[in-house]
């Protein structure tokens, strides 16, 4: 039986050596992210047999995560079916790993797509040019910011912390005060925590800030992967300074020639994040399954 504990910082460096041997691209399986949103999934891991076992709560209900550790060991699917209690239930699993599941212990599992769960993925070219038609908006919006003001780029230190959570906390409020306020607060405790530690992440993430005349007006955080994808963990612009956001983007996403994509990760279900990201052109979805084991064979 495997015994659970909460996720610590201080087995950071063993999770990260697994994952570097995953084939995983999901945005959920990020440590990073995972430590933001643990305030309210309270994610619980154990390490064993090579591989690190995951579940969290919501709800009321306790949800396994696919297992991150090399998926081309041999017999790796049939040891996670073994680990896990009859009944288990598992979300945000990727298409990649519902579809080995499937195959090899087809009569084990149902499979259930959520939409509300996909990633968003882009071509890293298309958001470092803001290239194509769809684009063109987010194009020009940079090419006005460029030419009206002088700003300054900088990597995000302990001093641009306060000034990051003052925009996200003004334009989170601004954008769900009709809509859903509890999500705000929540998407603004999850960036509170992932800051807390920045001394600690700093080395592994990636964060600029974009000021004007010595005033934030917008922030980008994200973490490489080793499969040449960027993740996008949190970013948010002034929308009264025009262009702010398409500039960040642009000027961040050139720094990793290198990666061929870029994952905005999902909308949450929410009605604003969705047209944002649908506008920004993705190339593709990374499809989420909902997955409960039914029978041990």
């Amino acid at each position: 039986m495997l015994k659970f504990e909460a996720i610590s910082t201080k087995k950071l460096e063993d999770y990260l050596e697994l994952k570097r041997k995953c084939p995983s691209r999901n945005i959920n399986d990020s440590f990073f992210f995972m430590w933001a949103w643990k305030d309210l999934f309270k994610y619980e891991w154990t390490f064993s047999r090579n591989m690190c076992w995951i579940r969290y709560y919501q709800d009321g209900k306790i949800y396994y995560k696919v297992p991150i550790g090399q998926w081309k060991k041999k017999n790796w699917v049939n040891l996670f079916t073994k680990q896990l209690p009859l009944g288990a239930e598992l979300k945000n699993v990727s298409e990649e790993f519902a579809l080995k599941l499937h195959n090899i212990e087809n009569n084990n599992f149902s499979f259930r797509e959520d939409p509300e769960d996909r990633e968003y993925i882009y071509n890293q070219q298309d958001l470092a040019e803001l290239s194509g038609k769809k684009l063109h908006v987010k194009r020009q919006h940079a090419h006005f910011f460029e030419r009206v003001f002088e700003y300054e780029q900088k990597e995000i230190d302990e001093e641009d912390i306060k000034d990051i959570k003052l925009i996200f906390q003004f334009e989170n409020r601004q954008a769900y005060q009709e809509h859903d306020l509890e999500f705000a607060e929540e998407e603004y405790t999850a960036l509170c925590r992932l800051l807390k530690d920045w001394n600690i992440f700093k080395k592994y993430l990636r964060g600029k800030i974009i000021r004007v005349q010595d005033q934030p007006v917008s922030f980008i955080i994200g973490e490489k992967q080793n499969n040449d994808q960027l993740l996008i963990l949190f970013e948010k612009s002034l929308s009264n300074v025009k262009g702010a956001g398409a500039m960040c983007w642009k000027l961040f996403i050139k720094e990793f020639p290198d990666v061929k994509y870029v994952n905005w990760g999902q909308d949450f279900g929410q009605a604003d994040k969705k047209k944002q990201k649908e506008r920004s052109n993705p190339c593709s979805f990374i499809k989420k399954y909902n997955t409960k084991l039914i029978n041990k064979s």
